[in-house]
């Protein structure tokens, strides 16, 4: 779901209790649409990372006017900040990066491949294609694999020589006896001619792979189209989307197992995971008289990790009614699947995972009804951080030991996200951070960065008023120091007097439990007045609308606005928001639009 944002207006009465405070001031639409801009609000910082020696911290915002964002450097010592040029910025270390086992040197793309040693100022370019991608260090260090395509290609980290193609898959049909296509160079694996490849995953020795193939000609259904109204043209232009939910799924895909010094590959058997031979939806086939599910159920490979050594590797698999979701081992000599974890529910979605240093796997999981932590040493799968709060989703983030993990949290109540720590056998769990619940946008990205050495986070935060911020905390005490201040002026002067929202808990007459919403209202409430009540939709089942951060200048003040003019303005986390649990936001399922509505009602 997109987080487009609704108004939904709805005059009622009743709602008048009496606070003393000062008088309300006034403030017309243009007056709020001209501290929208950005010299009078301020910007906000969207993206922050450190240097791969750690040296520095790098982050950029758009300084108001401007077309391009500004890039600056921060020496964490002492908080001095200079900014970048753009040849500079140019030559900073990217946030998205790979290190090697002596964390000494780093690879990334950037118009290629480029090799940095941490000692030097200068890094080695690998290769020159801006189509290479996703490079990696192999086991021993020794070469450099990247994607070039949708083929795995090899460089040598020492010798100056030319890549070459180390994994070609192929989808036609394999060229005679003693002949190579006219693509391949000694390295192709032949598939199916009937299936396409999705993806793949190579190991860190680079002896195998998984690989996931859809089939090929698949009908993905007519995509709707809409209308957009403002263009380069002055016409109206139309704009593809996706296809229609419930025309044509995405297509289902097969997991491969590929020998990359033999050339043979072998497809995947998954009829061992639990459940995924029984359909959840048998009930509704039999009422729209649909023929019975035959064999296994449909699905995509969700991601595939490897541990450092290259002894263990798990597909992440995901139904596609979203009922279920496996992490699968695949024992890649005998093709043989283990089943390590699986979560059931009505609407189950994909997580991030990985390995620690030792070989433990990680991952998230709301098997309990909350979204959390876990580990598995291959034998053994153990809940780290098990409830009752939420472990923000696609935000946990590991020291570079594997002893402890830092993730968003909201222990203190659903709309409220901080920064927790934990180790990693469960012990330790603390809330770090104290920034009054304006952690970034944690729940759907992460918004902070543990620095290389493990020592500082660097964290993005922002208030309903406050747009987002840099602050610098301490890893181990929480010692939070401010880095950035991108408000503008009018903020800063306060010219204009705001109004803070109230966070409030609403009995529900629906569920066992309470709903959350943020209340934006007059100061001094008039006991004879009936006051008109604004109802804010925050979007789709997949958002939190809340919580202290600020989504969007406009919008904050806009509330600010309404009520000047003496409304009331109410933003609900109806059934369906994220930060609640497993089953708070599956309350939706098959009552979309139903379920919100009684909520609202009871807000109301």
């Amino acid at each position: 779901m997109g987080v487009r944002r609704h108004l939904l207006a709805a005059f009622l009465a009743g709602l008048t209790p009496a606070v003393a405070a000062p008088a309300q001031s006034s403030m017309t639409l243009d007056q709020a649409m001209a501290l929208a801009k950005p010299e009078a609000f301020g910007t906000s910082v969207f993206s922050a990372w450190w240097t791969a020696d750690g040296r520095q911290l790098v982050y950029q915002t758009f300084p108001p006017g401007a077309k391009v964002p500004a890039t600056f450097s921060v020496t964490p010592v002492d908080g001095s900040r200079q900014v970048l040029d753009a040849a500079a910025a140019a030559h900073v270390d990217p946030d998205e990066r790979q290190v090697d086992a002596t964390g000494q040197r780093i690879v990334f793309s950037r118009d290629g491949i480029v090799l940095r040693d941490l000692s030097r100022d200068d890094g080695v370019r690998l290769t020159g294609d801006a189509q290479d991608r996703d490079p990696r260090f192999s086991a021993d260090g020794t070469q450099v694999f990247f994607r070039r395509g949708a083929d795995w290609w090899t460089v040598p980290t020492l010798a100056r020589m030319a890549p070459r193609p180390l994994l070609q898959v192929r989808t036609e049909l394999p060229p005679p006896a003693g002949r190579a296509g006219a693509n391949d160079v000694g390295a192709a694996v032949h598939l199916d001619p009937q299936v396409v490849v999705a993806d793949s995953w190579l190991s860190p020795d680079g002896r195998q792979a998984l690989v996931a193939t859809k089939p090929r000609g698949y009908d993905a259904g007519r995509v709707a189209q809409m209308p957009k109204y403002i263009t380069a043209s002055g016409y109206p232009e139309m704009e593809d989307l996706r296809p229609y939910i419930g025309r044509n799924p995405e297509p289902p895909q097969t997991l491969w197992r590929v020998d990359v010094e033999g050339r043979r590959a072998q497809r995947v058997d998954v009829t061992a995971l639990a459940g995924i031979g029984t359909d959840p939806l048998a009930d509704l086939r039999v009422a729209q008289q649909l023929p019975a599910l035959v064999g296994p159920r449909a699905y995509f490979v969700a991601g595939a990790e490897w541990s450092p050594d290259g002894r263990r590797v798990v597909a992440q698999l995901a139904a596609f009614d979203n009922r279920d979701l496996w992490f699968a081992a695949v024992d890649m000599g005998s093709g043989t699947v283990t089943q390590r974890h699986r979560s059931t529910g009505m609407s189950v979605k994909a997580m991030r995972f990985g390995f620690l240093p030792d070989g433990r796997l990680w991952f998230q999981s709301e098997s309990n009804g909350t979204l959390g932590l876990y580990l598995d040493d291959g034998r053994n799968v153990r809940a780290v951080v098990n409830g009752p709060f939420e472990v923000g989703f696609e935000t946990v983030r590991w020291s570079p030991d594997g002893q402890r993990a830092y993730f968003a949290c909201n222990r203190r109540q659903p709309t409220h996200w901080e920064v927790c720590r934990v180790d990693a056998d469960g012990s330790g769990l603390r809330e770090l951070t104290a920034l009054d619940g304006g952690v970034g946008s944690q729940v759907f990205w992460d918004a902070f960065r543990l620095s290389p050495d493990g020592r500082q986070l660097a964290v993005r935060h922002s208030a309903p008023l406050l747009p987002m911020q840099l602050s610098l905390v301490d890893a181990e005490t929480g010692a939070t120091r401010r880095i950035t201040d991108t408000r503008g002026e009018a903020m800063k002067t306060q010219v204009v007097r705001f109004v803070e929202p109230r966070f409030v808990a609403i009995p529900s007459r629906h569920f066992k439990g309470q709903l959350w919403a943020k209340l934006h209202r007059p100061d001094t409430l008039d006991p004879a007045r009936r006051y008109p009540l604004v109802l804010i939709l925050h979007g789709g089942n997949t958002v939190q609308g809340a919580s202290p951060r600020m989504a969007s200048t406009r919008e904050a003040l806009f509330a600010q606005f309404l009520v000047a003019q003496g409304y009331l303005v109410l933003e609900v986390d109806y059934r369906g928001s994220v930060g609640y649990g497993r089953d708070f936001r599956e309350a939706v399922y098959r009552r979309l639009g139903l379920a919100e509505v009684e909520d609202f009602r009871d807000a109301v």
